[in-house]
């Protein structure tokens, strides 16, 4: 963060869209590098660490505000400070003065740039410590009557509370913003977590459906090399049976028509006779029939 973030940032919401980017990043980075965390241990340390790290800067971010804020307050307040230790406003309608005089350095104070989100803080420390030097201005001052005194130290105690009141809004802000930072934080990861898990499934599925492709595929190979194996042994078969009709022929010259009607059957035949649904293999002799029998119960 030290590259993205000048401190003190102006407001809480400045820091924590800083974080909210750096978190994600590291997030991202971690969760596309992880593997085996099944139970997310590793990332809940991620989580702590990148939590605890915010958290140091925003103390560092209020340190830094503090003291910019005593630095411009030391120097729009020197000449109040200076006149209260002259006594200039000891007089009749000093206490006028002084007020006028405060009201001036509290706007110039309050408009200066870069003090941060504790502006507020520093400048209640600093009206409390002044709080008796306006009273005892005020008890001195002998131009007004004791009914303006009265009203006067009245209007000091509904501006004090003011004051206390405006300091405690923005405590509640800061508080606010780093419940919002924790909310934010937890759903970004869980984000992140949920993207992770549906890639690792679609991984997963994809994975699953080449090996089951490679599977079926296997398995045709399989089935066509048991085939051709198949036909093969038919093959044999076939060839054998015309070696015994043609022995056969030559043993009976004279033949006999059911022989001559399997020759040419199995010649035309060829394959589909074994394969293709039908094609009887009546009036083949019982030798036959029983090699080819036996072949199929193989």
């Amino acid at each position: 963060m030290e590259r993205w973030v000048r401190l003190p940032t102006e407001t809480q919401e400045a820091l924590s869209e800083i974080h909210a980017a750096a978190e994600k990043q590291a997030v991202s980075i971690f969760i596309s590098g992880s593997f085996n965390d099944q139970e997310h241990k590793h990332q809940l340390e991620l989580m702590r660490s990148v939590q605890e790290r915010y958290e140091e800067w925003c103390r560092r971010n209020a340190l830094e505000s503090r003291r910019v804020c005593r630095g411009v307050l030391s120097r729009v307040f020197a000449g109040l400070d200076e006149a209260v230790g002259g006594g200039s406003y000891m007089r009749p309608r000093g206490y006028n003065s002084y007020r006028s005089d405060l009201e001036k350095a509290t706007q110039l104070y309050r408009a200066a740039e870069g003090t941060g989100l504790l502006r507020e803080e520093v400048l209640t420390d600093y009206l409390m410590e002044k709080s008796a030097v306006g009273e005892n201005i005020l008890a001195a001052d002998r131009s007004l009557t004791e009914a303006q005194q009265r009203m006067e130290a009245e209007k000091m105690k509904r501006e004090e509370a003011e004051q206390q009141q405006r300091l405690l809004e923005d405590y509640n802000h800061i508080q606010e913003q780093a419940i919002q930072d924790q909310q934010r934080s937890n759903q970004e990861n869980l984000r992140q977590m949920e993207a992770k898990m549906e890639e690792q499934r679609q991984r997963a599925k994809e994975e699953l459906e080449r090996a089951v492709s490679a599977k079926l595929k296997e398995r045709q190979e399989s089935l066509e090399e048991g085939f051709k194996e198949r036909a093969r042994l038919m093959q044999e078969e076939v060839d054998k049976l015309k070696q015994e009709q043609q022995q056969q022929k030559q043993q009976q010259p004279q033949g006999s028509s059911w022989l001559d009607t399997t020759a040419d059957v199995l010649e035309t035949g060829g394959m589909a006779a074994a394969f293709v649904p039908g094609w009887g293999l009546a009036g083949i002799g019982s030798m036959v029939v029983g090699k080819v029998l036996r072949w199929l119960k193989k």
